[in-house]
């Protein structure tokens, strides 16, 4: 009897550790491969709907050392051109070269009117993640698990435990010795 305990025992530990092993690997596995969001910012000088102005003005920023691009996009089945400084991944540059674009063109009612926009998007993806391995010491543990055969254990009725009863008296077992 005393060397049925030790076995179950044995078993118990083993299969914890392989357990948590496995649940660790999966969640770092899955924590890595959810998306994240970033925050893009940009210093959004104006819209309008002529790509000529856009690009006239362009170049009223470009000669200052601000690098504005013209982006387009559709609003209402119309495409309209976006003229913004950017992109910042940190809110203060942004608001760093906003400041010190307003002090170097003062008389430009553009540049003074400009906002600080933002945009939520994907962020950059790194190299992928090299797939979970398991340690030796589990990799060892699940081939003995694998290949051992136990004896049946019996209750005191003399009744072979079946795997969910035996699985809801482990910890039962584990607390009896300290």
């Amino acid at each position: 009897m005393e060397g049925s305990r030790v076995a179950v025992k044995l078993f118990y530990v083993a299969s914890q550790k392989l357990i948590l092993g496995i649940l660790l690997s999966l969640l770092t596995s899955t924590a890595f491969a959810a998306g994240q969001q970033c925050k893009t910012y940009y210093i959004q000088l104006f819209v309008t709907a002529s790509s000529d102005k856009a690009t006239g003005m362009q170049s009223t920023y470009s000669d200052v050392g601000f690098d504005a691009a013209v982006t387009a996009f559709n609003s209402n089945d119309r495409t309209l051109y976006r003229l913004r400084i950017g992109p910042y991944k940190v809110l203060s540059k942004a608001t760093e070269s906003h400041q010190k674009m307003k002090a170097l063109l003062p008389d430009n009612a553009v540049a003074q009117a400009s906002i600080i926009r933002h945009i939520i998007s994907a962020c950059e993806k790194a190299a992928p993640l090299p797939a979970p391995k398991y340690t030796a010491y589990l990799k060892n543990t699940t081939q003995r698990l694998a290949n051992y055969k136990a004896p049946a254990i019996y209750t005191g009725e003399n009744h072979p435990l079946v795997m969910g009863e035996f699985s809801r008296r482990l910890p039962a077992f584990a607390d009896e010795d300290g």
